[in-house]
């Protein structure tokens, strides 16, 4: 086993992972907490139950796109590196709900409120799609193997009060506010409170690291980059490797010996 990074390094990275796992899940979840109010603000249509079908459907627009970016930013997170990828996901998360909260009305724009409305919900799926996974594994590849399943709850528990952030907070603005103002502008006021763990997050963001692969496919030869810690791993097993071929191309003392004996 390679060595792993002090705790210190392990604390930074968890505390990076659990406070981006918050940002994205409460952005991605407080749009369907908040869709009755958004919805007669955003749709055209004067029936309520049409609009929030509407908004529903939108809603779903970005679960259509996480597996596209689960593929897409795990290719990126293996060539550039886990970090960069997810604060590469950090900033789509927080551009799709800067620009969701500050979405016109119908009545001010038309048509465009919807179609301004649901790219930003796709950017939100793109960016929660590799946050979930990216995060698992910025974590555990700095920490002790013995670590990996409480560190791995810790993050199951941080998406999770993401989540459960997304319903309360709306909630809470519902008895505090009327009904108008949640409808003229409160809903957008929950959209924004989740930049405030964005910022957070980037506050952390120096204090991580991470070690990655990155392969190049040209003349069939693969070149890997990663921490010495690493490098100093493979250069070992490829001794080794080495070693027990040089092994295998002549039979052992003790080989033979067992073999003249069940003569």
């Amino acid at each position: 086993r390679e060595p792993r990074e002090g705790t210190a390094r392990v604390a930074a990275n968890l505390l990076f992972s659990c406070l981006g796992n918050a940002f994205e899940w409460y952005d991605f979840a407080v749009f369907g907490f908040i869709a009755t109010e958004l919805s007669a603000e955003v749709f055209p249509s004067s029936d309520a139950t049409t609009g929030l079908i509407e908004a529903f459907s939108i809603y779903a627009v970005a679960f259509l796109c996480r597996p596209v970016s689960g593929v897409v930013l795990g290719i990126l997170g293996d060539k550039w590196g886990r970090k960069n990828t997810i604060t590469l996901a950090l900033v789509m998360m927080g551009v799709a709900t800067l620009i969701a909260g500050a979405t016109p009305s119908y009545r001010t724009i038309g048509i465009w409120s919807p179609v301004i409305l649901c790219l930003s919900r796709m950017l939100q799926g793109l960016s929660v799609g590799a946050q979930t996974t990216g995060t698992v594994l910025l974590v555990l590849e700095k920490s002790p193997y013995h670590s990996h399943g409480a560190l791995t709850a810790v993050l199951i528990v941080s998406q999770l009060s993401g989540f459960i952030l997304g319903g309360l907070i709306p909630s809470l603005m519902r008895m505090m506010w009327s009904e108008e103002m949640m409808r003229m502008w409160g809903w957008r006021v929950a959209l924004w409170v989740g930049l405030i763990p964005c910022v957070i997050t980037f506050l952390t963001h120096k204090d991580v690291e991470d070690e990655y692969t990155t392969t190049r496919r040209g003349t069939g030869t693969t070149t890997t980059t990663t921490t010495s810690t690493r490098r100093g791993r493979i250069e070992e097993e490829e001794q080794k490797a080495e070693e027990g071929r040089g092994h295998q191309s002549r039979p052992s003392a003790s080989s033979s010996f067992a073999l003249s004996n069940d003569k």
